[in-house]
Order: structure tokens, then sequence, then C-alpha cells
């Protein structure tokens, strides 16, 4: 999308209608056809599933990579219009280049697991991280979230076409045993009921999207143990529940 990445930014605003038509166009304009099998990842899942509600004969299946179902930014919307009420000023952080100075190499990007990049890649992608993090483009789509995921939600439902919800946990299984666990030991100071409070936390977010996704009809959901850009982390592991599901499709 505009301002992700290797695109141009834009002072465009991101409305849903249009960044659903961008893709659209783009596929077009490379000569890919519908029906699409979308992937989508993290806030993209409000844009997948509006691109299914919209055009049903173009998609052929959605799989939501911990995709954020609509209803949980509508759930939220308070505590996320508070978030982002600083978003022009972190834009002009990450316009100057300041924002290498003032944001940590973690706090962006995390810990480069199982050294999915090699030197190069991982250099690369800090500096893409740091151009794009705030640009115009993606403050804009944080701006609008919350009324776009509005429109998914007032949307016609989506039953017929088949759909893989692959839900992430940092919290459990072998990426908090190997790495989150030491990470919330140093964050709460070896507190084990703020630790076990943080986890119950996460627990019920998981089981909020879980079933909020089941609400979509036809769709299957599995677990996988890792951060939220789990492609990362284990991306052979996710790319065999993506093959496996749509192979019995």
């Amino acid at each position: 999308r505009p301002g992700n990445g290797l695109s141009q930014d834009t002072r465009q605003v991101q409305y849903i209608e249009s960044i659903v038509q961008t893709y659209r166009e783009t596929l077009a304009a490379v000569g890919q056809k519908a029906p699409y099998i979308l992937l989508a990842h993290s806030i993209s899942g409000i844009y997948a599933t509006y691109w299914a509600q919209q055009y049903p004969e173009e998609i052929k299946a959605i799989i939501y990579l911990d995709a954020d179902p609509a209803e949980n930014y509508v759930r939220h919307k308070d505590e996320i219009e508070k978030s982002i009420s600083a978003s022009k000023i972190e834009n002009f952080v990450a316009e100057t280049g300041l924002q290498r100075f003032l944001a940590s190499k973690d706090s962006l990007i995390g810990e480069n697991c199982n050294y999915v990049y090699d030197e190069k890649e991982e250099r690369e992608r800090l500096l893409l991280m740091y151009q794009n993090t705030y640009s115009k483009a993606a403050s804009s789509e944080m701006q609008n979230v919350c009324a776009n995921a509005e429109k998914v939600v007032s949307g016609p439902e989506i039953s017929k076409i088949p759909k893989l919800y692959i839900c992430v946990s940092k919290v459990s299984g072998h990426y908090y045993n190997e790495i989150y666990e030491a990470e919330l030991q140093k964050r709460f100071a070896a507190d084990k009921n703020k630790i076990q409070a943080y986890i119950k936390e996460q627990d019920q977010i998981a089981d909020e999207k879980t079933k909020e996704m089941l609400q979509y009809g036809n769709i299957t959901v599995t677990d996988l143990s890792g951060p939220h850009c789990i492609y990362e982390y284990a991306p052979a592991e996710a790319a065999d529940k993506i093959v496996n599901f749509l192979d019995n499709k």
C-alpha cells in the first residue's frame, strides 16, 4: 500500500474504498485476473473482508494471518483514537529522519528471529521501518481505521467464501518458552503476578478476536506460537498451515 515498503507515500486520505481499489487496479495493471486468494496480516484483515463484501466474485479464499477483525477496532475505538493523537508529530519525526535517533531497532522490527534475514536484508528492513512507520499514508490509515472498520461491520456477510484464521500467540508455546518469557521477566522485574495478569489479558484478547472471526462463517481457526509478525519467526510453519488449508478446499 502507499507509504509501506518500497511504495511511494501519498497525501490521499486512506479510506477503505480507495485502499481496496488500489489493490484491484494494481492487480489488473500487471495482468492478474480474479478470483484471488487474499493473505491478510494485521490491519489488512479489514481490507480483505471489505474486498470480499463488495466484490465476492473476485475472492476465492481469505487467509487471515493474525489479522484483526473489524469488530476489534470498533470495540476499542476510544483507546485507539487516543493512541493516534500524536501521529502528526510522529510523521514529522519520520520525514526528517529523526526517528532513527528516537526509536530503537527492537521497538520497530524486533529480533531477527531464526535469522530469517541476512545482514543486508536486516539493514534494509530497518531503514524501511524508519522511513515508513509514520508515513503520511500509514498515519492516515490509523486515523481512519475505526471509521473503515465500521463500514466492514455494517457490510454484508461473507460466509460463502472459505477462510482460514491463524491466531498467533506470543504467550504460549515454543516462542514464549524460548524468547518471550525472558522479555516479560525483564519488563515486569520478574513479578509473577504481573506476568500472569499480562498473559491472561493477552489470552482474553485472542479469545475475543477468535469469537469475532468465527461469526464470519465458513472459517477454519488454527493456532501458532510466535510474535505478531509470524512470517518472520516461523515462515515455514505458517506456510504449511496455509497450504494444507488450500489443499483441502
